[in-house]
Order: structure tokens, then sequence, then C-alpha cells
């Protein structure tokens, strides 16, 4: 069974509320702790004009950003500080294997690191919890 279509004529699609009223129901509705922040909701109608007579469409445009703070605290922080370590040893007056070891442990470090983050934070929030600004600091000593 395929889409039914009913000209503008027969049927013309409209929303009933205004644009500000639906960002408002829109938000009420939507999870705030999400991974997801809502940001608008758009709202066109068009007419839309084919072969056989004109159709009436309402467009609803969703806009929303991902709240990207976690990936941050996970990633890119621990290997911006892995990077600024390895840099560091790689200066070192030491020997071969004395670098070696210290890079070694430098990876498995980052790597505890982000798997305690990992099970500490949660995965959606506007800004990070304390915990991780505390397993944050206590990572840079």
């Amino acid at each position: 069974m395929g889409l039914i279509f009913f000209l503008e004529n027969e049927v013309k699609l409209k929303n009933t509320k205004t644009f500000k009223n639906t960002n408002q129901d829109s938000r009420k509705h939507y999870l705030a702790d999400g991974e997801w922040k809502f940001q608008k909701v758009e709202i066109m109608e068009v007419t839309e004009i084919y072969a056989d007579g004109k159709y009436s469409t309402v467009i609803y445009q969703i806009s929303m950003k991902r709240r990207s703070i976690l990936y941050e605290l996970i990633v890119i922080l621990p290997m911006f500080i892995l990077f600024l370590l390895d840099m560091a040893i790689s200066y070192a007056f030491a020997s071969p294997a004395e670098k070696i070891a210290y890079k070694v442990t430098i990876i498995l470090q980052v790597s505890f690191f982000s798997v305690m983050l990992i099970d500490k934070l949660p995965p959606t929030s506007d800004y990070p919890p304390v915990i991780g600004n505390y397993l944050i600091m206590w990572n840079i000593k």
C-alpha cells in the first residue's frame, strides 16, 4: 500500500501552534540531561506543485547540538597529557630502556584513567561532575 495524497483544495495542512509555543512545548517534553541538547524547532508550511496539482505539506526542522564534554574529558585531555609527557621524556637524560619503560607506564596510566572516567562519569551532562574534575586533577599531579 502506497502513500495517499490529497490535493491542497481537499486537505490543507497547517500548524496550529505558534513558533514560540512549539519551541516551549518541545523543551517541556525533551529530556534535559540527554546526550543531545535541544536548540529549536522551525516550522515551514509549504505548497508543493506537481503535474496533477498542488499539495500542502508541513516541514518540522529540529535543531540539536551534541554535548561533547564527556568525550573531551575521556579522549582529548588524556591524549594531550600523554603527548606532553611523551615529549618531556624524549628530551630526558636516561637510557633507552628507562624511556621505553616510562612511556609504557604513561600509556597504562592513560588507559586506566579513561576506564575510571567511563565508569564514574554520567554519559550526559552540561558540565563535568565534581568526581570527574577530581580524577583529572589527581591524574595531572
